[in-house]
């Protein structure tokens, strides 16, 4: 029974995100070639995120991810310099955060996309982007008397706890770029670092006299009901 309990608040924590889309992302850059020392290059920036599925900016089906259209989210924003002042970007172009759907999940209400895209900069430059915007999906946070937080209470049991959540959170999520041509005559590259989306594993087994036995695995929590 108890494991049942922490199930459910788990799912319902999940889907708790009403006018909220945003799941977070990666940005990474790569040079196309570290060896050409031409005045200007071709710098690779890759951007990841994942959104809301039940939103309609977040949306996505099959179609989408076998037709590569239409690109999420449905008003995407931009990867901009955030380095001032903007003579130390590099001449570096804001490049657009649409992103071809990847992958999706209705349980989980999420949808996942990545888009690549060749910018051309000074070689030598050394600054940051980043896609700002704001509605991250609720964080919780201590409850208190100012701010925007909105109040809900969990009941465990008899024993009620009361959570607080921020669901309007701003975000910034970026890289910096570093174009210093190193001593042995090679362009500065990035630090290579693989982070694993969350995830999501609902399965059903048949069990004795024609019932059934689910699992829930949240990242590396294991859960039996």
């Amino acid at each position: 029974m108890f494991i049942i309990v922490i199930y459910l608040l788990t799912i319902s924590d999940l889907f708790f995100v009403e006018s909220t889309h945003f799941y977070g992302g990666t940005v990474t850059w790569k040079i196309l070639n570290n060896t050409d020392l031409d005045p200007i290059i071709p710098v690779m920036f890759t951007q990841s995120y994942q959104w809301r599925l039940s939103s309609s900016l977040g949306y996505c089906n099959e179609s989408y991810i076998l037709n590569r259209s239409p690109t999420i989210p449905l008003s995407p924003g931009t990867l901009q310099c955030v380095t001032t002042p903007a003579s130390s970007c590099g001449g570096y172009t804001p490049v657009s955060t649409a992103e071809y759907c990847t992958d999706f999940s209705t349980f989980v209400d999420s949808s996942s996309g990545q888009i690549s895209e060749a910018v051309n900069v000074t070689i030598g430059s050394n600054f940051c982007v980043a896609f700002q915007s704001g509605n991250w999906i609720p964080l919780e946070t201590n409850c208190g008397t100012s701010g925007t937080n909105t109040s809900n209470t969990s009941t465990v049991s008899t024993t009620t706890m009361p959570s607080c959540y921020n669901a309007g959170a701003l975000w910034s999520i970026g890289c910096c770029i570093d174009l210093s041509i190193r001593p042995g005559g090679f362009i500065n590259t990035p630090p290579v670092a693989t982070i694993i989306s969350r995830m999501y594993i609902f399965l059903c087994i048949n069990g004795p006299f024609g019932s059934s036995i689910c699992f829930i695995l949240l990242d590396n929590l294991f859960f039996e009901f």
